[in-house]
């Protein structure tokens, strides 16, 4: 099955290699200048839709390269930071075994589980639930993908590198630890207990501000030694990715940044707390 994935995979990257190829050499060549930025972004987006038809590792692997200026054309870049981590979700007839395998039958563990999706992922989705009479954010990977994970790793492991050969030989000697660290940080994604530890340092590190009139996270009915699940005690019951880019009046440590992986919604009151955070 790994062969006849790595064929598939290999015939829909054959073009995309070939134009990255060409496009890189005029890059370098020119030093970026009096390209022709219309086919350079066409070429990235192809890359970008191809990346999606693969799936779920294929769409974390152009997330990652759009941050490697070392590989790719500022074009490139700029394309591939448009992909999005979305895609539907799993039936919850298929997401049902995998909570209650971890934690037990959902009537016993919930009072209400909505089983519609708040939000789909390419390794996860979440789902908005009530637990002892507080609103919860439950969420749960995708059925299989840990096998689906591992095969398509396999399959990036035997065809990147020689790709990267021939787009450019000097990359033969650095793709290889480039691509360990990416299979390290898709494995560290997929572990539930590090986001959960992570969630705790963030909670922790918020004790000095608990009189402000905001509440940004707090944990509760943890799991530590479950990899399927978890749940947060959350606001509002919306998750957003953290966006760390333009001003903000929020200056927090570097160790609340580094340890979180979600924000929750904030309302205006969080600027007005803001003062009480140190400044840096």
């Amino acid at each position: 099955m790994v062969l006849v994935r790595t064929i598939h995979v290999f015939i829909k990257l054959v073009p995309v290699i070939l134009a990255l190829r060409k496009d890189r050499i005029l890059w370098i060549a020119q030093e970026g200048k009096g390209i022709d930025e219309k086919r350079f972004r066409r070429n990235a987006q192809r890359i970008l839709n191809t990346c999606i038809s693969l799936g779920p590792v294929f769409i974390k692997f152009g997330q990652w390269l759009s941050s490697r200026a070392d590989i790719l054309p500022q074009p490139y870049l700029e394309e591939l930071s448009k992909l999005q981590d979305s895609v539907p979700a799993a039936p919850f007839d298929k997401v049902r075994p995998i909570i209650e395998k971890d934690i037990g039958k959902i009537e016993e563990k919930f009072d209400d589980l909505d089983q519609n999706s708040l939000s789909g992922a390419s390794l996860g989705q979440v789902h908005r639930a009530t637990k002892n009479g507080q609103q919860v954010i439950v969420k749960i990977k995708r059925p299989g993908i840990e096998k689906q994970v591992e095969k398509d790793l396999k399959v990036l492991m035997k065809i990147i590198p020689f790709a990267m050969k021939f787009v450019d030989p000097n990359l033969r000697f650095s793709i290889i630890p480039i691509m360990k660290q990416f299979a390290d940080s898709i494995h560290e994604e997929m572990d539930y207990t590090k986001e959960l530890d992570n969630l705790k340092k963030i909670k922790k590190n918020m004790k000095p501000y608990n009189n402000a009139s905001f509440r940004i996270l707090s944990t509760s009915c943890l799991y530590p030694f479950v990899k399927n699940f978890n749940d947060l005690e959350a606001r509002s019951g919306v998750l957003r990715r953290p966006s760390l880019s333009g001003s903000s009046p929020m200056r927090t440590s570097n160790s609340l940044i580094k340890s979180s992986m979600f924000y929750l919604s904030f309302d205006n009151k969080l600027k007005k707390a803001s003062k009480s955070f140190p400044q840096q």
